[in-house]
């Protein structure tokens, strides 16, 4: 799964009428888990993680 640009995927999801759902991830079996499920369904998902999460885990982990 390719990281894209939100505006993009938000502007293409409107203009094609479907909705791209956001997930808050707290631990990385979340993210895991949000990502497989994604790719297995070929569908857009939004993962976000909050600031401090993202410290502790660390962005450029979370990322790949």
């Amino acid at each position: 799964m390719a990281l894209k640009n939100t505006k993009a995927m938000l502007e293409k999801a409107l203009k094609e009428g479907y909705a791209i759902p956001a997930f808050n991830i707290c631990n990385m079996e979340s993210a895991q888990a949000v990502a497989e499920v994604a790719a297995e369904k070929n569908v857009p998902v939004i993962i976000s993680v909050s600031e401090g999460a993202g410290k502790y885990a660390g962005y450029d982990y979370i990322k790949a």
